[in-house]
């Protein structure tokens, strides 16, 4: 058995799996441990910065 994955190929298809999983992280109940801490600390940096770059670029 193979297992793939599809890979995000554009800048909007990266922004949304990025919103994607954090509003998944998001609303998981409180004590609930999927992700390790660095690795939200990690999505959240991730998404903000990525939301940023995309609004700058969006502007120039």
């Amino acid at each position: 058995m193979v297992i793939t994955r599809k890979l995000p190929n554009s800048n909007i298809g990266r922004q949304k799996a990025l919103s994607l999983a954090k509003a998944k992280q998001d609303s998981l109940p409180l004590g609930s441990l999927v992700l390790n801490p660095t690795t939200v600390t990690r999505l959240n940096d991730a998404v903000t910065g990525y939301d940023t770059a995309l609004n700058s670029v969006a502007v120039a």
